[in-house]
């Protein structure tokens, strides 16, 4: 079976040790679904996770066009979105390399999307 625990909070890095609490049964979540959208933010929720060995898929803002280029996979290897490639460098810089293994990022594969982009960061968010 499969439980869904949504949590509507603001992530901050000194509150992850409340979200990242065994339950009852002493698990701690399988994967953590991050639709935050500032940078900071995902960032220190990238590092809570590593730090107790939690996988998460992190959505990055996009103003991409086409649904049909929309891709999932790991973050070190998404270079064509710039909101993804600004949280990957990020990340780079703040977290040890075991990070790279528990992360995956659902941006866009879209051709020419850096020609819309004014810099590699999540529009607005960074």
């Amino acid at each position: 079976s499969c439980e869904v625990e949504a949590v509507a909070e603001h992530f901050e890095f000194a509150k992850a040790s409340n979200l990242f609490a065994p339950d009852v049964d002493g698990r701690l979540p399988d994967l953590v679904l991050d639709c935050t959208t500032h940078l900071r933010c995902k960032v220190d929720l990238l590092r809570a996770s590593a730090d107790v060995g939690v996988r998460v898929v992190t959505v990055v803002a996009s103003t991409a066009a086409d649904p049909t280029r929309i891709a999932c996979g790991p973050l070190r290897d998404a270079y064509t979105s710039p909101a993804a490639v600004a949280l990957r460098l990020a990340a780079q810089s703040q977290l040890p390399a075991a990070w790279e293994q528990a992360a995956d990022v659902v941006h866009t594969t879209e051709a020419g999307h850096w020609a819309r982009s004014r810099e590699p960061s999540i529009y607005g968010l960074a």
